[in-house]
């Protein structure tokens, strides 16, 4: 069954969103931003790069460093503060995460807030704000159990 595995606060999202560039210099920018970010020191909690731009989770603290860095690059960004990283992993005992779609439904049924998610096939992560951690957990060890009961 997939387990409560960690819940991190104090987390920030930023989206980076890249001014127009053509393929080439997008690439050159996500690889000189993202190197300047480890060299001055900020940690990516998590990190996903797509056409519609950089997304980052980084710890509140370093989003004063991190709009500093990023002022000499063609790009704007949104921070979401104050957020919550509430994390499922499949245990040793292999089970399954739960489906995204249910997950997606049981959170908006309580009112929570979606700032990101991800999954793969060993873990669910949602970024929700801190102030929606009680319900978030709750519902995801909901749905948590429920999968591993249809599973069972």
């Amino acid at each position: 069954m997939p387990s409560l595995v960690y819940l991190q606060r104090d987390l920030c999202f930023v989206e980076i969103i890249e001014g127009e560039t053509d393929d080439l210099e997008r690439a050159v920018c996500e690889s000189s931003l993202v190197d300047c970010l480890g060299r001055s020191g900020v940690v990516l909690q998590s990190i996903e790069i797509s056409g519609a731009g950089c997304f980052v989770v980084i710890a509140c603290a370093d989003v004063e460093r991190l709009k500093t860095i990023v002022r000499p690059f063609n790009v704007a960004i949104r921070v979401h503060e104050q957020c919550a990283r509430i994390a499922l992993r499949l245990g040793p005992r292999r089970g399954v995460i739960p489906a995204l779609g249910s997950v997606i439904a049981a959170l908006h049924e309580r009112g929570v807030r979606i700032v990101h998610i991800g999954a793969d096939g060993t873990e669910l992560a949602v970024l929700v704000d801190a102030a929606q951690v009680d319900p978030a957990v709750a519902v995801l060890t909901s749905v948590a159990a429920a999968a591993h009961r249809r599973v069972a």
